[in-house]
């Protein structure tokens, strides 16, 4: 991420005071100050639940008898944070220093009749690829797979494939596998690695450095599978049951699975299934290891059963 700035624009006029009209901000300097939102909120919520970090991402100076114009806040680390995968909740605009009858900008909405002046969020980031998590890996190496260079053809020159002992390193032509110049080749098979042996891989798109993923490469002559909803390889949802129904209740696709009974009696099952078709007809499997996620802490331990499921489901 290079640099991310928010818009908004300022139409010469301020908010209200004294019960007034709204009107020019005359002689009045504005400090606006861009806050993290850290909860969640819509448009019915109310002032008092919605939370945001205390400490400003950056602020703006309206100077006094300013003149409709665009009015800018760097929010680069933010926007990163929200790439990232981290829980995106949006932006908090305030004074610094709210006073009574301080007034302040009344910039337009993304409601305004002219979409030219609506807020806007301008990000400029470096062209590169994203590697993907390593589903397959030999004793000898991974199997990577990465998104294709997200630059125009022309501009591509060449993907270059690194490999490290340690974390957070940085790609030199000692962690240099190989060099690969087709644009759309975004697969490559590591050979060279020791068996046992933690391994951190990244891939360079000209220039631009990858994200970074590890691997503990499985002993002498074995291949580990990993089958994940990457690539449509698993599915995850759950479905629930009310007493008196004919039919536990399907609930599609879901962000969250849920499992167990709430205060009011409605029972909870997840329900997740694999597509192993990459795994060879002939192959032995050693070992098989099913996990799910759970971000959340338990005031006590519980106990979750795994079930075989006998048949598809239907809907009713």
């Amino acid at each position: 991420m290079n640099d991310a700035k928010l818009r908004l624009y300022f139409d010469g006029i301020c908010v209200r005071v004294n019960g007034g009209s709204n009107t020019t901000c005359g002689s009045t300097n504005h400090t606006i100050a861009a806050h993290k939102v850290t909860s969640q909120w819509t448009s019915a919520s109310l002032g008092g639940d919605i939370a945001f970090d205390a400490a400003p991402l950056a602020t703006f100076d309206l100077a006094a008898g300013a003149t409709p114009s665009w009015m800018q806040w760097s929010v680069t680390s933010l926007v990163q944070q929200w790439v990232a995968s981290a829980a995106n909740h949006g932006i908090l605009l305030k004074r610094t220093v709210e006073t009574a009858i301080s007034s302040g900008p009344r910039p337009r909405g993304s409601r305004y009749a002219n979409s030219d002046t609506w807020p806007i969020l301008e990000v400029t980031y470096t062209a590169g690829v994203e590697l993907n998590p390593i589903e397959t890996s030999y004793s000898n190496g991974a199997k990577l797979t990465w998104s294709t260079f997200n630059s125009p053809p022309e501009a591509f020159t060449k993907y270059e494939i690194h490999r490290s002992p340690t974390r957070n390193f940085t790609p030199t032509e000692a962690t240099r596998l190989a060099t690969i110049t087709d644009v759309n080749a975004t697969t490559y098979r590591d050979s060279t690695g020791s068996a046992g042996t933690e391994y951190v891989y990244k891939v360079v798109a000209n220039s631009f450095v990858s994200n970074e993923r590890d691997v503990v490469l499985p002993v002498a002559d074995r291949v580990r599978h990993v089958v994940a909803p990457l690539g449509g390889g698993g599915k995850t949802t759950y479905i629930s049951y009310h007493a008196g129904e004919a039919h536990c209740t399907d609930h599609g696709a879901r962000p969250l699975a849920k499992v167990g009974v709430e205060g009011t009696g409605i029972k909870r099952r997840a329900l997740v299934e694999f597509d192993v078709s990459a795994i060879p007809v002939n192959a032995t499997v050693e070992s098989g290891v099913a996990s799910v996620w759970h971000s959340n802490s338990l005031a006590s331990a519980k106990t979750v059963y795994l079930h075989r499921l006998t048949r598809s489901g239907r809907r009713a």
